[in-house]
Parts: structure tokens; C-alpha cells; sequence
């Protein structure tokens, strides 16, 4: 006796350390469990219709130390009127004509 394609399609399977959820019938219920997997290292697939269409993954967060600012300090110039526009520039702003 055979299977139909859709009840196939609908069925948690584990491919390849992955598992696939059909997003309409299966993920909606389960999020909350299928995001607590993601986050135990298990990759989750969604499809549609049979087509994969994401993927939820553990968010990798990095053990870097933050970065510390100041090495460029006295290495770079900024010119005194460095925030400061020409008129003509402004004016283009404002929609002026500036022919």
C-alpha cells in the first residue's frame, strides 16, 4: 500500500542531522519547542508544499572580547570645518535651485 506524496511531505523526518517540519500543518503548533532545539545545536528545516523555504539555526554568539576604541587616537586629522556644508549643497537639499 503506498503513501501519498502529501502525507509524505507532511511527516518529521531526520535527514542528515536536520529536521524538516511542513511549515503549514506541523511548525506553527511547535515553534516554541522547535526554537528551544535550535538552540540546543539542531538545525530545523521548513518547507512548503515540499519545497524548503528557511531555516532555523542556534545563534552563534561570539566569545570575542568587545573592541576598545583609541587606536587610532592622534593617528587621524579632522579638519575644523569638517561639519560644516557649503550653501549650495544645503540649498539642494531643500530643493532650491542651485543652477
Amino acid at each position: 500500500m503506498g503513501v501519498s506524496a502529501s502525507i509524505l511531505a507532511s511527516l518529521e523526518c531526520l535527514i542528515n542531522s536536520k529536521l524538516y517540519y511542513n511549515i503549514h500543518e506541523q511548525a506553527e503548533d511547535r515553534l516554541a519547542q522547535l526554537v528551544k532545539r535550535a538552540v540546543a545545536g539542531e538545525e530545523i528545516i521548513f518547507d512548503s508544499n515540499g519545497t524548503a523555504v528557511a531555516k532555523l539555526i542556534p545563534l552563534k554568539l561570539s566569545n570575542k572580547k568587545p573592541r576598545r576604541g583609541g587606536q587610532w587616537k592622534g593617528k587621524v586629522k579632522i579638519a575644523k570645518d569638517f561639519d560644516e556644508l557649503p550653501e549650495s549643497f544645503m540649498a539642494a537639499f531643500r530643493g532650491e535651485n542651485v543652477c
